[in-house]
């Protein structure tokens, strides 16, 4: 806590006389939230993802918007996290995906991109409105490329 009472993490801002607290915290994640994710929906992020993950937890790219990861330490910005779009949401996508299959991010209505639970590193695509799962990366190197040329910029939530 600094010398003014507010945490470090915490940036006061002086408006008329009143102390206003902006929290200025980064809302990224770390390895071991993201390992407690994997656990808990038993999948593997590819490492690309991972590492997005870290840099940014919950951002938009390539279309889709993809899920945070619960933080401990940062819970308010991360309470609706990927676990939960996968088990606790009346309206997730567990009702929707073939068994087997973890929702990791959504295009916002049409469908999402999916990892299945046997690990096998690819990145799936669900089409909502036909019901069907394709392929849509063969690993976390192709799935970089192939979101990078549609074109969108890493964007934070």
């Amino acid at each position: 806590m600094g010398s003014n009472g507010v945490h470090s993490s915490q940036q006061p801002v002086r408006k008329k006389g009143v102390i206003f607290v902006v929290n200025s915290k980064k809302i990224t994640t770390n390895n071991d939230s993201i390992d407690q994710a994997e656990s808990k929906l038993n999948i593997n992020y590819p490492k690309e993802i991972r590492e997005m993950l870290k840099n940014k937890n919950g951002f938009y790219f390539g279309g889709f918007r993809f899920y945070k990861v619960l933080d401990k330490e940062d819970l308010q910005h991360t309470f609706d996290d990927v676990v939960r779009e996968n088990t606790n949401s009346p309206a997730g996508w567990q009702q929707f995906l073939p068994e087997g299959y973890v929702a990791i991010a959504d295009d916002e209505g049409q469908g999402c991109l999916a990892l299945n639970t046997n690990k096998d590193g690819k990145v799936y695509y669900w089409n909502n409105d036909i019901g069907e799962i394709t392929i849509y990366a063969e690993n976390g190197q192709d799935f970089e490329t192939k979101i990078k040329e549609d074109g969108s910029n890493l964007r934070k939530l």
